[in-house]
């Protein structure tokens, strides 16, 4: 189990994720607190709040590197902030609001449930990291992080901010393949069509977070997240 904490200039989360999932005899690993949504990234600047993407960018880092899962906050949901209670770290905690209508059903709140449909629809329980997949793999922000089936059913790689994706496909089972973009943001999926096995350099559809999903034909999954 790691924590990443608050402060993206000082941790990688794939790296502590991969650092743990590599040891011998492979054991379960998890990220048990993240980058909270609405926390400040750092400590030194209280207005300098972490982005949705970002917040994102660790749920989807962890779980490609090899966790078993991921950990939601949320920095004005965990002290129950409201009208009665200020947060106990009010002096980098600048926000104001009630926990229950102001931040319950933030932005990230709301789409863990597409981090959840995306990996349950595929055999998830069978992947492994895969960065022998991706080249220019980038680092810091910009790293493209991927997984696959242990027996090659599927290929996922995570472009963190709209970076292109090259992937090689021989990594996926099959003769034929079917590719898709899947949307962090909507949990909606969209086919890129005449996609040949071999190695492809993927441009995302905007310079957002987006999750290319690439199967083997042959196994018929429906589109990511559903």
């Amino acid at each position: 189990m790691v924590q990443t904490g608050h402060d993206s200039r000082q941790r990688k989360p794939y790296e502590m994720i991969a650092d743990d999932h590599g040891r011998t005899p492979v054991k379960p690993v998890v990220d048990a607190e993240a980058m909270y949504e609405k926390h400040a990234d750092g400590w030194d600047d209280p207005d300098r709040i972490a982005s949705s993407q970002l917040v994102r960018n660790y749920m989807y880092w962890a779980m490609f590197a090899g966790a078993f899962g991921h950990t939601y906050g949320h920095w004005y949901i965990w002290p129950f902030v409201d009208a009665e209670h200020i947060h106990p770290y009010s002096e980098i905690a600048k926000l104001r609001g009630d926990w229950r209508a102001d931040y319950l059903h933030d932005e990230v709140a709301e789409q863990v449930r597409f981090f959840r449909a995306l990996m349950e629809s595929r055999p998830f329980q069978t992947g492994v990291p895969a960065q022998d997949a991706v080249t220019d793999a980038g680092d810091g922000p910009a790293r493209v992080q991927a997984t696959r089936a242990g027996d090659g059913a599927y290929l996922m790689a995570y472009s963190p901010g709209g970076e292109p994706i090259t992937a090689d496909l021989a990594t996926v089972s099959g003769q034929a393949v079917n590719a898709w973009w899947y949307d962090p943001r909507t949990g909606a999926a969209t086919q890129i069509p005449d996609v040949a096995r071999g190695a492809h350099t993927f441009e995302p559809p905007s310079g957002e977070d987006w999750v290319l999903v690439v199967d083997d034909a042959a196994r018929g999954f429906g589109p990511p997240g559903r």
